[in-house]
């Protein structure tokens, strides 16, 4: 019996570790938002989102469930809203912005679901790609979309969707390019320490994992 109670406190240690690692991960990106939102507050001039992204939607690939159960492995495989599995293989490497393109797609106040994806991956066919160009770095991109309305962009009354043509031809706020380089410079080392956190807490869900199989069957 005392086994056990160490191991639910050890389980619960964990627990209160990824909790407050993900509360410091979203108060970065809090404030990177509200950065974001003092430099495009009352903006007046706007382009398109597909001026500043390219998309390489035509490298996803889905795999059936029959198919990741044959394919087993260490790479994630996200889906609109996150990671859905484990492969063993990738199809990207670097640094991505996911947009959820169909399902999922909003959330209560009409902003898209977004993933910033690091490292070696796969993609089903239910997220849009986007790396970032035209001055903007990927973080930066990341932040402008969490807050980009594209109910304007959503069709399907039972299966919402947001096709890629509707996605480039969303309007977003234009920032003076001397604003956008200093903002750039701001938020990097915030999402450098979301990386390192994210990172963490998947190492503690694996070995939250580890203890739920040895010892809980």
């Amino acid at each position: 019996m005392y086994f056990i109670c160490l191991v639910i406190d050890i389980l619960g240690s964990i627990d209160d570790s990824i909790e407050n690692n993900e509360k410091i991960a979203a108060n970065l990106e809090d404030y990177a938002i509200s950065k974001y939102q003092e430099i495009t507050r009352g903006t007046n001039d706007f382009i398109t989102l597909g001026e500043i992204v390219d998309i390489y939607d035509s490298k996803r690939k889905p795999l059936s469930s029959r198919e990741r159960e044959s394919r087993k492995g260490d790479y994630r495989y996200y889906g609109a809203t996150g990671v859905l599995d484990y492969v063993n293989d990738y199809l990207f490497d670097g640094e991505y912005v996911l947009l959820a393109e169909d399902g999922t797609v909003i959330d209560e106040n009409g902003y898209p679901i977004v993933q910033l994806v690091t490292g070696q991956f796969w993609v089903n066919n239910h997220a849009h790609i986007m790396q970032a160009k035209a001055g903007y770095t990927n973080y930066s991109l990341y932040v402008a979309l969490k807050k980009l309305s594209v109910n304007t962009a959503v069709t399907g009354a039972v299966q919402l969707k947001i096709n890629q043509a509707n996605l480039c031809a969303l309007e977003m706020p234009r920032i003076d390019e001397n604003k956008l380089l200093t903002f750039n410079q701001e938020i990097e080392p915030l999402f450098l320490k979301i990386i390192q956190i994210r990172a963490e807490i998947e190492k503690l869900n694996e070995l939250k994992q580890l203890y739920l199989h040895k010892f809980f069957g």
